[in-house]
């Protein structure tokens, strides 16, 4: 069953954190991750947001999900993005 990771994002430095994106595409793609959002307008239709960013990628199934996460590949991306953002990353099964 597909996995989908839900990402929002708060960014204090949007140069860096491009750096960041550069090298998160190839770690998700790297475990057959597919973006289906990543940036673009956000509407918010109900209740408030502190985000700057919400990104949705599908992954295969949960275990491929938290499989790149704690991957050194993502972890490099991952040490990019800290000092520069304030995320929340969520997983949730498919339907």
């Amino acid at each position: 069953m597909s996995a989908y990771l839900i990402a929002r994002v708060r960014i204090k430095d949007l140069e860096i954190y491009r750096d960041y994106a550069l090298l998160s595409k190839p770690s998700i793609e790297a475990f057959d991750g597919r973006f289906l959002a990543r940036g673009g307008d956000v509407e918010i239709l109900e209740g408030e947001s502190d985000f700057d960013r919400m990104v949705v990628v599908e992954f295969k199934d949960m275990d491929t999900a938290r499989s790149w996460y704690n991957s050194d590949l993502y972890k490099k991306a991952r040490d990019v993005r800290n000092p520069i953002s304030q995320a929340v990353f969520t997983l949730v099964d498919g339907i």
